[in-house]
């Protein structure tokens, strides 16, 4: 079936269906453009033919669907930002037990590892970006879903992998100051100050988001609170070899003076 069709005074086509479809979805073209349809006795609105009136139908019913507002903006309290901090610290010690558990697997250095600053500084960057795909996919982590805590845009959506990815960068930098052991320290208490003060921390703010913090129970909390010591103690077991060999001297001076009778 061809289509004609008279836009700004000049005559187009043939086209056909699919094509006259699309562009009505595109809003390319209106009910009122003047079109000839292949048998059809003379020009008529586009809307008026029998083949695509039921196509402005749609649209308007489309149209018409109640879209409802993006999520109010967000304020978060003290106890909520206290949530998200553990929530990112579980999954930074499960991280950890993984990275550094493969590279005593592997047989690396780990002396080596642990005393090479920018190693500390890039070993981190890889789960940011796992962060960044399983907010992407899931709206959460391990961390954050233990403790009831999801990441949505404003219209309540998942975030798209381009804005998942920012955010991910800004935490990395602004919010554990991509592990440099000073910048840990000064970028968690800033994080904390300007998310009490403006209602949102800054890689939030930045991108609009929302994080919804639900309610869990007192029991959840216990189980969170032994999986964190649980990943804590295997994470110092696999690295204590190394931390013997760096401070053995200075650990060898603490037992002995706990020792009795020293």
């Amino acid at each position: 079936m061809d289509v004609w069709l008279i836009k700004d005074g000049e005559r187009s086509g043939p086209f056909l269906a699919y094509e006259i479809e699309r562009r009505i979805r595109d809003g390319e073209i209106g009910p009122e453009v003047p079109a000839w349809i292949e048998g059809q006795s003379g020009w008529r609105p586009l809307g008026e033919t029998p083949e695509f009136a039921g196509s402005f139908s749609r649209e308007k019913e489309l149209a018409a669907v109640a879209v409802p507002p993006d999520l109010p903006v967000q304020v978060v309290t003290s106890a909520q930002m206290i949530r998200r901090f553990w929530a990112r610290w579980f999954d930074l010690h499960l991280f950890g037990l993984v990275w550094w558990g493969g590279m005593r697997l592997a047989g690396h250095d780990m002396v080596g590892l642990m005393t090479d600053l920018w190693m500390l500084v890039w070993q981190m960057l890889p789960w940011f970006a796992i962060e960044a795909l399983l907010i992407h996919l899931w709206g959460t982590t391990p961390g954050k879903a233990l403790l009831g805590v999801r990441v949505r845009q404003a219209n309540g959506r998942l975030l798209g992998i381009g804005p998942s990815v920012w955010r991910a960068l800004r935490v990395w930098t602004l919010g554990v100051g991509m592990g440099m052991p000073l910048m840990v320290l000064l970028c968690q208490g800033l994080s904390f100050w300007v998310g009490r003060r403006v209602g949102r921390p800054l890689w939030d703010t930045a991108g609009d988001h929302r994080v919804a913090v639900a309610p869990i129970s007192k029991r959840r909390v216990l189980v969170f609170a032994g999986l964190f010591m649980l990943l804590v103690a295997l994470r110092t077991a696999v690295l204590m070899p190394a931390i013997e060999e760096i401070y053995g001297e200075q650990l060898e001076a603490i037992r002995r003076l706990d020792s009795p009778g020293s």
